[in-house]
């Protein structure tokens, strides 16, 4: 190695004892920084417990020292709890008592006048009570375009209006939500109850119930096979019709975006549908509250005028299927109706099956579907403007409508007391119209019901006789 080499090496070698010097210094001073840093902090800060507590169970007089968690848990309360009372506690070692909702009433709040006017305004609001739902709720429903801040809204204007400071929203929507029992959605029951009910049954409750939910399941199944039969045998057949009906939900009128319009007096419009699931045809048939009600008489009379379309369109037999409502459609005036339209129009047979509870839903619900989007953003004022929206809510292949009038209507429960025969079965069984799942006539024995309780069950005759054959009339 030469000198000049060596030489150099030990230059090298020298700059990086420099360096690491330089960089251990820095490191020294590093630390001892945060040192003193700490230090710092430790003289400013005072300690986190400035007590400590000790827990203890008195047994035989005789005090037992335990932990913290073991107190908690064998008193089954939390420490907050424990605090509170530590801190409650007065020189006595006596807690003072509870003052809750003893304090004085808050300056802010809401005066009782304020209070009132906000219930009047929303008194002012006309609401319907649900059709589905009646019988097992009693909220009542706002119109479906109205919402909570539409309401407050028209209620600061009315305010401006008269010179009055409005409430804030959330007074409006407190006295809203705890005052009243309204809903802005439309009232739907597409989960059965009972199914619902089942499902949050304890095991031991299951086995209770379980051969009667197996018997809801299978009424459900054949329910719905018997009607996807009855709809190829419509789609092979032409003669032969198979249908489903129901009442869409009240059309309220007027319906206009306009505030001062949500303030009146509506008018129910009752529309009751048909939809032949053969060859997709849908019927409509629309009348308001001073014209007739929503019973049994007006579902029969629909259904009469329906029968006297299929006669003119040589159809020779017909089967509906319904949900189970007996204050319309399984009762003795609809019996009664199928009994005079096998006669009077010379149909081969009438059907009328009852889908199970709980699991109605049908093809009939597109139908109001369609209808509810044709009105949906359209002001209406008269039961005719609903007839062409109706009319109009399917493009191809418009709905028939039929708007029925006075004259329209029968009177079938009076009707029915014209009939023989018509509370007891052919063994002197008392009927269970609530329990029918099939209703059946036969022209080749016109005078002769048959009643199924079960799809698969036996039939039950009631022979009818009349007292007077006469024509239902109002």
């Amino acid at each position: 190695m030469s000198y000049k080499h060596k030489q150099g090496k030990e230059r090298d070698d020298f700059a990086q004892f420099l360096e690491w010097t330089y960089i251990q210094r820095k490191k020294k001073k590093l630390s001892q920084l945060i040192l003193v840093t700490s230090q710092k902090r430790k003289q400013n800060k005072p300690s986190r417990r400035s007590q400590t507590n000790h827990y203890v169970f008195s047994v035989n007089n005789i005090q037992y020292e335990v932990c913290k968690r073991f107190f908690l848990d064998t008193l089954a309360v939390s420490e907050a709890q424990i605090l509170t009372a530590l801190k409650s506690r007065s020189a006595t070692d006596i807690t003072s008592p509870d003052k809750r909702g003893k304090h004085a009433k808050r300056v802010n709040a809401i005066p009782r006048i304020v209070i009132e006017d906000i219930k009047a305004h929303i008194e002012s609001f006309p609401r319907v009570e649900s059709h589905y739902c009646r019988a097992s709720t009693s909220k009542e429903y706002l119109e479906g375009s109205l919402n909570l801040h539409k309401m407050y809204d028209i209620s600061v204007e009315k305010c401006n209006s008269n010179n009055v400071v409005p409430a804030k929203l959330s007074a409006y929507k407190n006295i809203f939500n705890t005052e009243y029992n309204i809903s802005f959605n439309k009232p739907k029951k597409d989960l059965c109850d009972y199914c619902a009910e089942y499902n949050n049954m304890t095991e031991t409750e299951k086995q209770v119930q379980a051969k009667a939910f197996e018997r809801h399941m299978q009424n459900k199944e054949k329910s719905r096979n018997e009607k996807l039969q009855d709809k190829t045998l419509s789609e092979i057949i032409n003669s032969h019709v198979t249908a489903v009906f129901d009442l869409q939900q009240v059309l309220l009128l007027p319906k206009a975006n306009q505030s001062s319009l949500y303030y009146c007096r509506k008018l129910n419009n009752y529309n009751m549908t048909i939809y032949s699931l053969g060859d997709k045809k849908g019927f409509s048939y629309l009348w308001n509250e001073v014209i007739a009600k929503r019973g049994s008489n007006e579902i029969a009379s629909c259904l009469l005028q329906f029968f006297q379309t299929m006669h003119h369109n040589k159809v020779y037999s017909i089967t509906l299927y319904s949900d189970n409502c007996a204050g319309q459609n399984r009762n003795r005036y609809i019996v009664a109706l199928y009994w005079y339209s096998i006669q009077k129009f010379g149909f081969e047979s009438i059907v009328h099956k009852f889908l199970e509870k709980g699991h109605t839903q049908n093809e009939n619900d597109s139908m109001h579907s369609a209808i509810e989007s044709s009105i949906k953003n359209v002001d209406v004022y008269t039961t005719s403007q609903y007839a062409v929206l109706i009319r109009s809510a399917r493009r191809k292949d418009p709905y028939t409508v039929c708007e029925m009038g006075p004259e329209d209507f029968f009177d079938f429960k009076d009707f029915s007391k014209s009939i023989k025969n018509l509370d007891k079965d052919s063994t002197g069984k008392k009927i269970a119209w609530r329990e029918m799942r099939v209703v059946r006539f036969e022209s080749h024995f016109p005078n002769t019901c048959a009643i199924q309780y079960d799809y698969e069950g036996e039939y039950h005759f009631v022979h009818l006789q009349p007292k007077q054959l006469r024509r239902p009339f109002k």
